[in-house]
Formats: structure tokens, C-alpha cells, sequence
């Protein structure tokens, strides 16, 4: 096979570095998350998996709500308490037993759906309940993936930002909602694509104040 003339091969080389700058900026938004400034700001969440989320999923769900946090300058401890072996139940129970509140969080994975519509309120997936616990309906969220584009890769960061959300509402109160961002309270088809990317974060705005809220919680 001939390596072609000047001209194909300085063309293909422009087709390989766009390709490179493509994957570069697609991976952007996940690397800087964890890069970001050490900020003292750091939260525990406690996750009960009610509806049985399968651990691939859910593994892949607290991955990229952890993201989310830590790009706004919270770091945060993740616990599956729900399903722990037996062997391991004394050892878990003093993370997970316990009273919580304060920077101790709870979020709990039910099974209930609610019927598609075209635009979503954060209602119909999950609510949160005073300042520490956060409810999300898993069988929703598979709901809004296949809404989508119907792929299984898309329900752990549909799911991780749904937590985020209402992590945020715990933290930045119940009336918290903003036009754009991780708090939108209208999640359409556009603002899941951009889920799917990881580009819906907390606002700048919103991070100082999570920062400032979490650290009064001590």
C-alpha cells in the first residue's frame, strides 16, 4: 500500500491532532475536577441502595458525583451502607451507624418511577429532606437514559449527577435552583447530553457558597 502524495499525509496529520484536540477537551472537565484547590471543605455520604442499583452503576454514579463536588472544592467520603457482608457489618457500622447530620450525609436509592414527560422537574427523580438526607428514584433515572439515547453507559452519570443535585439542595438549601448548571431545576434533552459530558457543575457562585456551608457544619 502506497503512504500517498504531500498533500494526503499533511491532511491526515490535521485529522489525527483534531482528533487528539477532540479527546483532549472531552477529558478536560474530568481531570481539572480532581486538580482543583484543597479547600478543607469535605463531606461523608452515606448511600442505602434500596433499589439495588447494580455496584458497576453505582460505583460509576458516586465516581462522577464525587467529580462534581470536588470541582466546586468539596472532597467527599463515600459509603455503601446497605448491602455490607456479613463478615464486615461491625466495621461498617461505625461508619455507617450512627446519628448523621452536620457533614455526614444520607442519600437513599428507591425503586419508584414516575411516567416520562418531555422536560423534567428535580421532583420527579428524587427530593431531599431537611439539611442530611437525599432520596433519588433509580427506576426514574433509567427512565431519563433511555429517554436519551437508550444506552446503559449513560445511567451512572445521569445518576451521579441527579445525586449531586440534591446533595446541593441539602447544602445550599431548598431553594436553590438556577437557570443553568448542576442546580437546573428543568433537566431537557439538551441538559442531559450535556450531563453525559460533564459539563453541568455547580456555578462559581454556588461552590463558594457550598464551600462556605460545608465547613460551617463542623
Amino acid at each position: 500500500m502506497k503512504a500517498g502524495n504531500p498533500r494526503q499525509r499533511k491532511a491526515g496529520r490535521r485529522a489525527r491532532a483534531g482528533i487528539s484536540l477532540c479527546l483532549a477537551l472531552a477529558m478536560f472537565p474530568f481531570t481539572s475536577a480532581f486538580a482543583g484547590v484543597q479547600t478543607g471543605a469535605k463531606i461523608t455520604v452515606r448511600v442505602y441502595n434500596y433499589a439495588h442499583v447494580p455496584s458497576g452503576a453505582l460505583a460509576g454514579a458516586e465516581t462522577e458525583a464525587r467529580r462534581i463536588l470536588a470541582a466546586a472544592g468539596v472532597d467527599s467520603l463515600w459509603l455503601d451502607c446497605s448491602l455490607v457482608p456479613t463478615q464486615f457489618q461491625s466495621e461498617a457500622d461505625q461508619d455507617c451507624g450512627g446519628p448523621f447530620g452536620g457533614r455526614i450525609l444520607v442519600v437513599r436509592l428507591l425503586p419508584g418511577s414516575t411516567p416520562a414527560k418531555a422536560a423534567f422537574r428535580d421532583t420527579v427523580f428524587g427530593f431531599a429532606e431537611g439539611d442530611s438526607v437525599a432520596s433519588i428514584f433509580f427506576r426514574r433515572i433509567t427512565d431519563l437514559a433511555q429517554g436519551v439515547d437508550n444506552e446503559d453507559w449513560e445511567i451512572p452519570l445521569i445518576l451521579g449527577a441527579a445525586i449531586a443535585h440534591e446533595l446541593g439542595h441539602l447544602l445550599l438549601g431548598s431553594n436553590s435552583h438556577s437557570p443553568t448548571g448542576i442546580m437546573s431545576g428543568q433537566w431537557d434533552r439538551n441538559y442531559l447530553r450535556l450531563a453525559q459530558m460533564g459539563r453541568q457543575l455547580f456555578t462559581p457562585q454556588q461552590s463558594a457558597l457550598l464551600q462556605v456551608n460545608v465547613l460551617r457544619r463542623q
